[in-house]
């Protein structure tokens, strides 16, 4: 067997040779142009720009701070002081952030508590003890004759009829458990003038998590109905067996809410931009109660 000449072997490189260079320059291709967008190298970072007050705006006291600050503000439905107070929270930030800041306002109509208080037999509130009206029925807000409603403080498990005995219904009013409330129109249907309900300590103690949702459905009006609801926070139990009057009048009125755009660019001018976007008011059943997720 003849060994190949050094003729057929230069031929042989050659040959490898051009697949090798075809080989790279279509690697070189696919890098240059076929690359997905994502592994393209990136703009050098600002070498001016620190992460300091990111870092500290995300560590757990960080984070802690904001939320308390936001929580102290209390309930931020549209309108309401605590939404203008969330905010004025919302601006200062994004200016101490160096963001330019821009507003857009428009107006929205809204339910106002003008006034909710719940009193004993003397016409003094219950200590302790403070009354928020449910969401409107429609367009019917919870407004009250000027007087109020009187009535004896009825402590009841639930809704059922079978608790009015020996109780005119026109003269008493109930108070029992949020997730027991659905009957409320049996009791609006025999003359009873108003429901408080009270959440169940037992029943949240039983939640799967604190912030499974409870039965806030229970209460509320699917269709246009005066009939009026309260949900009552504190030591309202201690005042069963007694009369008391219940004051409300919640009307509705036009106020000034505002989109925030905090706007920080680039180093050079883009096709594209990195929207974040989160609502900064609420909405509840209750709306005097809606501090938000």
């Amino acid at each position: 067997m003849k060994n190949p000449s050094p003729s057929k072997w230069s031929n042989t490189l050659v040959v490898s040779g051009v697949f090798g260079l075809l080989g790279l320059a279509v690697l070189a291709f696919f890098v240059r142009f076929a690359e997905p967008q994502e592994r393209q190298p990136r703009h050098a970072p600002n070498e001016n720009f620190s992460e300091a007050a990111l870092q500290t705006t995300l560590q757990q006291n960080g984070v802690e701070q904001t939320l308390a600050a936001i929580a102290t503000n209390g309930s931020r439905r549209s309108g309401s002081p605590g939404f203008y107070r969330t905010e004025q929270l919302i601006l200062d930030r994004f200016r101490a952030a160096g963001l330019e800041v821009q507003t857009q306002e428009l107006p929205v109509v809204v339910p106002v508590t003008e006034v909710c208080e719940i009193l004993d037999a003397h016409g003094q509130p219950l200590p302790g003890v403070t009354l928020y009206p449910f969401q409107p029925a429609g367009l019917l807000p919870t407004a009250l004759p000027e007087p109020g409603v009187t009535g004896l403080l009825l402590a009841t498990d639930s809704t059922d009829l079978k608790h009015l005995t020996g109780h005119p219904p026109e003269d008493t009013i109930p108070l029992t458990f949020l997730d027991t409330s659905a009957g409320w129109r049996d009791l609006a249907a025999v003359g009873v003038p108003a429901l408080i309900v009270r959440e169940d300590e037992l029943f949240n103690s039983m939640k799967s998590t604190p912030d499974d949702a409870g039965l806030w459905s229970a209460p509320v009006a699917t269709e246009e109905h005066v009939f009026p609801r309260f949900v009552a926070r504190g030591p309202i139990e201690n005042f069963a067996g007694q009369r008391v009057t219940i004051r409300c009048r919640v009307v509705w009125q036009e106020k000034i809410v505002r989109n925030i755009i905090g706007v920080l660019r680039g180093t050079q001018p883009r096709a594209e931009a990195l929207v974040l976007t989160a609502y900064y008011d609420s909405n509840s059943v209750v709306p005097d109660l809606a501090p938000g997720a």
